[in-house]
């Protein structure tokens, strides 16, 4: 290891960082083709590596509006409005609680068979 040169280095990390560049360059010929990006040059995008590609995904979650929390909380207010309907003997909306139990408890598994058979008939295999 001691007897390579200052230049011998020098040559590698040459060696290395055209190889990467050949690289990304056919990555993103790749990415051209499969995704169907217009780009006529491939370098005209802001220069990413990985470290980049890994900031800017957090980047993008975190500027995205979270909406499971929202759905998680608006389904437990919808279930303790149906318990307290069902308690007090009211409804919602026009809906008793005991509808919403009904609806809960029917077996649609015969329903979606039905309907997933009458669909693969109007179907035609040509």
């Amino acid at each position: 290891m001691s007897d390579i040169t200052i230049e011998k280095k020098l040559e590698l990390m040459q060696q290395i960082r055209a190889r990467n560049e050949q690289n990304r360059f056919d990555m993103s010929r790749r990415e051209q083709i499969i995704y169907g990006r217009t780009a006529t040059n491939p370098y005209s995008e802001p220069e990413r590596t990985w470290d980049n590609n890994l900031t800017m995904d957090v980047a993008d979650e975190e500027e995205e509006f979270q909406t499971f929390p929202l759905r998680i909380l608006l389904s437990l207010a919808l279930f303790l409005v149906i318990i307290i309907c069902d308690l007090s003997g009211k409804s919602f909306m026009g809906i008793n609680a005991s509808q919403c139990f009904h609806a809960i408890a029917v077996d649609y598994e015969s329903s979606i068979t039905a309907w997933v058979d009458a669909a693969s008939e109007n179907t035609s295999i040509p």
